[in-house]
């Protein structure tokens, strides 16, 4: 999604929910699946956002970063290079 909506806030409402069905009561149907797995809203709500900001530094639609590895003169492919494994670490 980071790649097509390189925005956090733009790209929140077009993300999928997890809701999951409570099996105790029915009027709350929609809780969130955080809720269910024992993690705080505070929490889902961060790794939310260290997941936008993780992908922000690899992906080349994001203005602001291109221009600062242009002002840097590092071409992406060697920025690429070199953040990938971190990224997958």
């Amino acid at each position: 999604m980071s790649s097509a909506v390189p925005t956090g806030s733009g790209a929140s409402p077009g993300t999928p929910r997890s809701p999951a069905p409570s099996p105790t009561n029915e009027t709350e149907n929609r809780r969130p699946l955080g809720d269910l797995v024992g993690v705080t809203r505070q929490t889902s709500v961060l790794a939310y956002q260290l997941g936008d900001g993780f992908s922000n530094i690899l992906t080349p639609t994001q203005g602001y970063f291109m221009a600062a590895l242009a002002l840097a003169g590092v071409p992406w492919t060697r920025w690429a290079r070199f953040i990938w494994p971190l990224q997958l670490a």
